[in-house]
């Protein structure tokens, strides 16, 4: 699953959504990248992001539908 949130407070609301959908998220395969050019994110610290008081790990690639993604979008 792909989830683009452009604020941190959003992920309440996509909680909330996949809970009243019956869905559940795979935290052991879930992460969170940073997309930007590699001068404005070199800067940005690990964000503290948890779901379920289980920590999401950063990455600066992802792979969503076979395709590729990295954190610069090269």
């Amino acid at each position: 699953m792909f989830i683009v949130v452009s604020r941190i407070e959003n992920r309440e609301h996509y909680i909330g959504w996949f809970s009243n959908n019956k869905l559940i998220i795979n935290i052991d395969k879930s992460f969170y990248t940073i997309f930007g050019s590699t001068i404005l994110t070199k800067n940005v610290q690990d964000l503290p992001l948890n779901l379920n008081n289980i920590q999401l790990k950063k990455s600066n690639t992802i792979k969503f539908l076979g395709v590729y993604l990295q954190s610069n979008l090269l």
